[in-house]
């Protein structure tokens, strides 16, 4: 068998990439928009560290600038646990499908690269990213 030329595996790897895509934003899809964690606002932090509920942060690097509301703690809602866990576990089915996209992916390239056959490639390539 002769080896792909670097045009013709250039092109395999341009497909490659666009199958993944797809596959990635058809997983995802599902998922929804990620929640959006959320946060007090400016007068609310302030108010914290006025009544004494927000506490300094012990580890801060204070000499870092990160203006005056980094160097607290401020005490989090049940609406935003429940938001950040949310989020953590959106992150974690993206960050999953994308992991196996690219092992699906790195398979391919090892396809292309030890059984160089182009017709053959294209053809692994429009099925690799299917369920």
């Amino acid at each position: 068998m002769a080896a792909l030329t670097k045009t013709q595996l250039d092109h395999a790897q341009k497909r490659i990439k666009e199958a993944m895509e797809k596959y990635i934003a058809r997983k995802i899809a599902p998922l929804g928009k990620k929640p959006e964690e959320v946060e007090f606002t400016d007068d609310e932090k302030i108010k914290m560290i006025r009544a004494g509920t927000a506490k300094v942060k012990k580890d801060q690097n204070y000499d870092r600038y990160g203006g005056l509301y980094a160097f607290f703690d401020y005490p989090l809602t049940s609406e935003m646990m429940a938001n950040a866990a949310a989020a953590a576990g959106w992150e974690k089915a993206v960050d999953k499908v994308r992991s196996t996209a690219h092992v699906v992916k790195e398979r391919l390239l090892d396809e292309l690269i030890m059984a160089p056959d182009g017709a053959a490639a294209l053809a692994r390539i429009a099925t690799a990213f299917e369920d």
